[in-house]
């Protein structure tokens, strides 16, 4: 009777099966449009400047866009009314990216500078930056650092860093690192809101370790406009983003595309601990 029983479950199961194969509803999904991603950032400590260009791949695109079409774009960057061409210099392996290369275009802090990307077809990217003309005064850097155990036998090295907030709107961000590893903060992204003039903290940075090879530590503080602050903001909460949260948008400002094309200032704080 056990037998016969599980013969009917199984018959039953089949049919369930069968009927949800006959039910099964096809879904079109809509046609996007391809776009150029760019990412240029100009950085007045080197003399380089890299145009990097690459391509959204959705599922149903509605335009094509392959490594030819990138391969033979036309990218100039425009300096105080002078235009500079850069040429194609590599490719990213397996990435589908490409750069675009010129070492000597000025970086003048305060010079508004005009990104042109055009293409065999007449469509053309554009944007538009400048490097701040101003800088983290390195005189006004304190770096706070303890060192403590943990459960685990390892120690943590704990860092909080502050200094003096620049005039007008303010954006920073912090990144350390040493021999021994990434110094990670609860918050590398930070302004100068109800802070104007004042001193800023970054929060918290913690840097885990078994050994102690080279007390060297590099702190990074960069101060930027708020297309930087915010494109490297939405990539970081992309990236760790869970499996059921919702996706993060990238922020842009390139006009006819997706990317980044901004100017920065860095001070490298050098530390011991």
């Amino acid at each position: 009777m056990k037998f016969i029983k599980n013969i009917f479950f199984l018959a039953g199961c089949l049919l369930v099966l069968s009927s949800c194969e006959r039910e099964a509803i096809s879904i079109d999904l809509p046609e996007t449009e391809a776009k150029v991603v760019v990412e240029c950032f100009l950085d007045p400590r080197f003399p380089e400047t890299r145009v990097v260009l690459g391509r959204t791949s959705p599922l149903r695109p509605k335009n094509k866009i392959d490594n030819n079409y990138l391969m033979g774009a036309q990218v100039t960057i425009n300096v105080d009314g002078v235009d500079y061409n850069l040429s194609l210099t590599s490719t990213i392996p397996g990435n589908n990216k490409f750069e675009y290369y010129n070492s000597s275009i000025p970086k003048n802090p305060g010079s508004v500078y005009k990104l042109s990307v055009k293409f065999a077809d007449g469509k053309e990217i554009t944007s538009q930056t400048s490097i701040p003309n101003q800088e983290i005064n390195s005189s006004t850097v304190e770096i706070s650092k303890k060192i403590n155990p943990n459960a685990f036998g390892d120690s943590i090295l704990q860092i909080n860093a502050s200094f003096l907030d620049l005039p007008g709107k303010s954006f920073y961000r912090i990144i350390g690192n040493s021999s021994n590893g990434e110094v990670y903060f609860t918050n590398s992204y930070f302004d100068d809101v109800n802070k104007e003039g004042q001193i800023v903290n970054s929060g918290l940075g913690e840097l885990y370790f078994n050994t102690i090879n080279d007390r060297n530590l590099t702190i990074y503080l960069i101060y930027s406009d708020e297309d930087y602050w915010k494109y490297h903001k939405s990539v970081e909460s992309q990236f760790n983003s869970g499996l059921f949260n919702e996706p993060a948008l990238i922020h842009t400002n390139i006009k006819g595309g997706i990317g980044i094309f901004a100017g920065f200032r860095i001070l490298e704080y050098q530390t011991t601990f």
